[in-house]
């Protein structure tokens, strides 16, 4: 086919000739520029400006195009001065746009159809809005034309070539190499500290710059495209700091950010500096499901994610490095805790999440050893339990109040899973997550676990539960029928089905750990089977934590922690990390959280030995900590209102509080090894004296062991 390019020497037009030359397509490139040696051989090359109309008419007088791909097009004025050269000889125009032309301050889902196209007026708009309003004008002017069309709106493109600067552009005027796509790259690979700004409040998605290509070829080329406008964006939801975690992990390096307030920078003589991408609000969500209807895919950011990392290497560039002595000596000064595993997490004064909150619950006075740290994130050594209780609008409102408590005063562990209560768990779970928010906390300062496994019912649902089962489940494939018997299943098609479900339970777009329900169940009926179809299931959360919808995962164990060496229940934690490490290609995997029940009467966690370590038998709870693992210690009051003499007389002495409802709690979280000590809390009372034992310090682990 005969197609033109406007803009196809850098960049997105770039990857995109080079897709059609590759398709064999004779491909016209308008530009001002003119392409690399390698394309120019191949390609019709016209260095003029679309804005010289008398021109372009000459020299594209007899000529008719089957597409033409418009990347340049940021006016109305573009797009119809183009249209009246070419008219009606054109197969089909495909306008790049941008997502930038929804809202920008609306937390919401943005469908393509959706978009709006209103206010599009460049006079009198704000400069902050020309853009948007730029490129809802150009489409405007596209869709009252007549002739063919599609619209590909991408989200911030990223690739080793970007030529746009990082933020505040106006530094890198004079810079060559100040790609923003290499920012964050060049300094995660010199191995130093990342500096952020503490205001830095943006939540963003990429775009792969192959991927934009590609969707590119789908709206000019797709019979069921024309007509149709679509998102082009990854999966991912992305903070500059969680990118940054990303690209370290990519690269094998520990993270190292500090946080910085903008006086500081002013201090340090970095005055405006900035994330790569920015500050501002952005809109939530861009879908991209449109697209992916017609066959695309957005490539995985485990696999772009090294692609920036070596074009770092290959072309030496370093956006804005004339500075990074600045950026390193401010950031050593600023750093000053250290997680276990060296990991450089927190900055000197208040401490802040990715949305300069705090990371922390706002509560009083609590014990300094309050909380644990997981790479780097401080989780309560008291979590809410969500099991218990009716599936039922008062339980709902029992939960929900709780909950509220819970967070406000200092508890920011929270534990579900898609069974409790008929699915009701997770919804009052995500309810009471968004009031926080509301309230003005931060969702990175909130631990949401849930888990899958079990095959629930949906409580909304008026069908019975096996009528449910078979037609949701079972008949659309995400279900094996024999699973559906026993109510149970870790194949992973009904664990990535449960996912999906989980997170629309919650409405978030991410869960913090994910956990594999009672996996000992599955071992029983599968046997040696089990373990390939653990690496598989594995295999599908590595994927997900790579597309941001989860953030670790494990195992909720229940039998397997009591089994004795000889117990078809025993399941050999190594194996599960050998499974693990499979699953990832390597050692960097995301299998980090082991629940497990421990109380004064049962701690079969911290004294039966059934778990081997290099010739050695251990107790689950150390294997645990020789593995980096954090633990969640459920069932952690057992029955404490029944406890007879002799477990009260073990159990440590609380100051303040004679009850054993705190006292067992109190034994458990101080366990050697526990993170977080589960108990279910559906009434406000129960929270209220859970939270006593925030302002009191745990006990010694020695102390716990000798009481038993």
């Amino acid at each position: 086919m005969n197609v033109l390019v406007l803009g196809g020497n850098r960049f997105i037009g770039a990857e995109l000739v080079a897709l059609l030359l590759a398709e064999k397509h004779e491909v016209t490139i308008l530009a001002l520029d003119p392409p690399s040696a390698e394309p120019a051989r191949s390609v019709r090359f016209v260095q003029a400006n679309r804005h010289a109309l008398e021109e372009l008419r000459s020299l594209f007088a007899d000529q008719r195009f089957d597409a033409v791909f418009d990347n340049i097009a940021f006016r109305p004025e573009d797009v119809d001065g183009l249209l009246g050269v070419i008219g009606d000889r054109c197969g089909r125009y495909v306008l790049t746009g941008s997502v930038d032309i929804y809202p920008q301050a609306a937390p919401r889902q943005w469908r393509p159809e959706d978009g709006p196209l209103e206010p599009f007026a460049l006079e009198g708009a704000p400069s902050a809005e020309r853009y948007l309003r730029g490129k809802r004008g150009c489409e405007r002017v596209l869709r009252a034309s007549g002739i063919p069309f599609s619209v590909v709106r991408p989200a911030i493109v990223t690739g080793p070539k970007d030529p746009i600067a990082p933020r505040p552009r106006h530094w890198a005027r004079d810079q060559a190499g100040a790609a923003r796509s290499l920012h964050l790259p060049a300094r995660v690979l010199d191995g130093q500290p990342i500096l952020l700004p503490l205001t830095d409040r943006r939540i963003f998605q990429l775009a792969w710059v192959q991927d934009v290509a590609r969707a590119l070829h789908v709206a000019a080329f797709h019979p069921l495209a024309e007509g149709k406008a679509f998102n082009v964006a990854g999966d991912e939801l992305w903070t500059h700091e969680r990118l940054a975690r990303a690209l370290c992990e990519a690269a094998g390096h520990a993270p190292q950010i500090a946080r910085v307030s903008d006086e500081d920078l002013v201090t340090a003589g970095l005055g405006g500096y900035d994330a790569p991408y920015g500050r501002g609000p952005r809109c939530s969500l861009a879908s991209n499901q449109s697209l992916k209807a017609l066959g695309w895919r957005p490539t995985p950011s485990r696999v772009w994610l090294p692609q920036l990392l070596d074009a770092v290497r290959i072309t030496e560039m370093r956006p804005y490095y004339h500075l990074r002595a600045k950026e390193k000596a401010l950031a050593r000064r600023l750093l000053s805790i250290r997680s276990g595993n060296g990991e450089v997490t927190m900055v000197a004064g208040p401490r802040a999440d990715a949305a300069g909150k705090s990371p922390l619950p706002a509560a009083g006075h609590l014990s300094v050893d309050h909380y644990r740290n997981l790479d780097g994130m401080p989780l309560s050594s008291i979590g809410i339990g969500t099991h218990r209780g009716d599936a039922d609008e008062v339980t709902d409102a029992q939960y929900l109040e709780s909950l509220d408590v819970a967070l406000e005063g200092g508890i920011n562990v929270i534990d579900t899973a898609i069974n409790y209560r008929a699915m009701r768990a997770e919804r009052v779970v995500g309810r009471a997550v968004q009031n926080y928010i509301e309230r003005g906390g931060s969702r990175q300062s909130v631990f949401v676990t849930t888990k899958g496994g079990f095959v629930p019912h949906d409580s909304n649902d008026s069908r019975t539960a096996t009528v449910w089962v078979q037609e949701e489940l079972v008949q659309p494939g995400f279900l094996d029928p024999a699973d559906a018997l026993v109510r149970h299943s870790l194949r992973k098609t009904w664990i990535e089905e449960s996912l999906r479900r989980s997170l629309n339970n919650l409405g978030l777009p991410q869960i913090d750990a994910y956990l594999l329900h009672n996996p000992e169940r599955f071992l029983l009926r599968m046997g040696s089977g089990f373990w390939r179809t653990l690496t598989e299931t594995f295999s599908l959360l590595e994927d997900k934590v790579a597309e941001g919808k989860v953030r670790y995962y494990g195992l909720a164990l229940w039998d397997a922690i009591r089994a004795d060496l000889k117990s078809p229940s025993l399941l050999p934690l190594s194996k599960a990390l050998e499974c693990a490490r499979l699953a990832a290609g390597g050692s960097r995997h995301h299998f980090r959280i082991l629940e497990m029940p421990l109380n004064v009467n049962d701690a079969s966690a911290l004294r039966r030995r059934n778990q081997l370590i290099q010739g050695r038998w251990t107790a689950a709870l150390s294997f645990a900590a020789e593995h980096d693992m954090f633990v969640l210690a459920s069932a952690s009051v057992a029955r404490a209102g029944a406890f007879g003499e002799r477990s009260r007389s073990r159990l440590p002495v609380v100051p303040g509080a004679e009850d054993a409802y705190v006292r067992a709690l109190q034994f458990t979280r101080s366990a050697p090894g526990v993170g977080s000590a589960l108990v279910g809390m559906r009434r406000v009372e129960h929270v209220r004296s859970a939270l006593k034992l925030a302002t009191v310090s745990r006990e010694r682990g020695e102390d716990i062991v000798r009481l038993l």
